[in-house]
């Protein structure tokens, strides 16, 4: 695993992350801790935060994909580690549903809802004591953000690349704009290659 921080100065790449980390991000070949940093002395940065605060839940993003999957082996370790609350999140793509496919949401509502409740069977058995399960509809950048601000989560889980097969040179849409848009840490996982 690599770890950077950032501090988001570089404008000309992106107000929320700096122009290193954008480097770092798209070159990276292995899971990706990134913790935004904050300073009112620019030249010593300090982490706003406690990168995995043990009292405060996890959440982990899936869109079931292998990748997501591979990430979710990295929960796992975690819950096996002493991490005891942790919330699994899918969220059913509104823009892929809703043009053909609506009337199968209550289908894939039970299919997926199967899903993570069998990836929270896994956390338990590894040794965490809270799993929660969140099945959200809508987009699904925009839902995790949400998320991720409705809770106090100390840290945010995810495959780099997903389903979607969208990709920005190696990290997913989601992902990405995930990243750039919360405050906790975020844990990349790329996929295997």
């Amino acid at each position: 695993m690599v770890v950077i921080g950032t501090h988001g100065r570089s404008l000309a790449f992106d107000v929320a992350l700096g122009g290193t980390a954008h480097k770092i991000i798209h070159a990276i070949t292995k899971p990706l801790l990134i913790v935004r940093l904050s300073s009112e002395d620019k030249e010593k940065p300090v982490c706003s935060t406690v990168c995995i605060d043990k009292k405060k839940p996890l959440l982990f993003a899936t869109d079931f994909s292998d990748t997501a999957e591979l990430a979710f082996t990295y929960v796992e370790k975690m819950a096996g580690s002493g991490i005891k609350n942790v919330a699994l999140m899918h969220v059913q793509d509104k823009t892929r549903i809703e043009k053909y496919l609506k009337d199968k949401l209550d289908e894939f509502n039970t299919i997926d809802t199967e899903r993570l409740k069998m990836l929270k069977d896994r956390l338990v058995k590894k040794g965490a004591k809270i799993v929660d399960v969140v099945l959200k509809y809508g987009t699904p950048v925009e839902e995790i953000i949400k998320e991720s601000k409705n809770k106090d989560y100390s840290m945010i889980v995810m495959g780099a690349l997903g389903r979607s097969m969208v990709k920005d040179v190696f990290v997913g849409s989601v992902s990405w704009n995930v990243l750039r848009n919360v405050t906790q840490p975020v844990l990349l996982v790329p996929p295997l290659k």
